[in-house]
């Protein structure tokens, strides 16, 4: 999924009423948020996790990928929704009513800036795709994460050859950050 070049705040939509809000004054439902020194990374949520401690090892573990993807400084929000939710925002945004596992909203104006992105994980794509992969939810919703980060970073995964490349900068950034890698040995590569 290519990044979207939208205004800033655009990528944030009210899943209610489906209009673009401005982020600055409208809170997400459920919203928590994680700043380091150089990293602001904030979790809304549109679904129950699975784990009540899901919110806090997501967003640690994000910083930990944003040290190992050397970033200086980076603003990443965290939308974690369901199948219906996804389906219904990629059909507005890429004329896709099928659901999918992340949306990429690049809210920088010039792609020389700190990332600033809004990722759309869905957790229902990451619980089915966990159990094919046989990782943890958790593994997958940070896998989604990290291809989000990768097309801000000018990834992209539309030709097989690209694909096997971002799959493998996935892998080695969750290496780097201590996790295990989800497509090394995989079929799905």
């Amino acid at each position: 999924m290519a990044a979207f070049r939208l205004p800033p705040y655009v990528g944030t939509v009210n899943l209610i009423t489906k209009r673009p809000v401005d982020s600055r004054s409208f809170p997400p439902p459920v919203s928590r948020a994680l700043d380091s020194a150089a990293y602001h990374i904030e979790l809304a949520l549109h679904v129950k996790l699975p784990e009540p401690s899901l919110d806090s090892w997501l967003k640690e573990s994000l910083a930990k990928i944003l040290r190992a993807a050397a970033l200086p400084e980076a603003s990443v929000s965290l939308v974690i929704v369901d199948d219906r939710m996804m389906s219904d925002l990629h059909q507005r945004f890429l004329q896709d009513d099928s659901t999918t596992d992340v949306l990429t909203f690049d809210l920088r104006d010039d792609a020389a800036q700190p990332i600033d992105v809004e990722l759309v994980l869905c957790l229902d794509e990451a619980a089915r795709q966990a159990a094919v992969r046989q990782v943890p939810v958790q593994l997958e919703l940070l896998l989604y994460a990290v291809h989000g980060l990768l097309h801000c970073c000018g990834h992209d995964d539309h030709d097989p050859a690209a694909a096997a490349a971002m799959h493998r900068r996935e892998d080695e950034l969750l290496i780097a950050a201590g996790f295990p890698p989800v497509y090394a040995g995989s079929r799905q590569c």
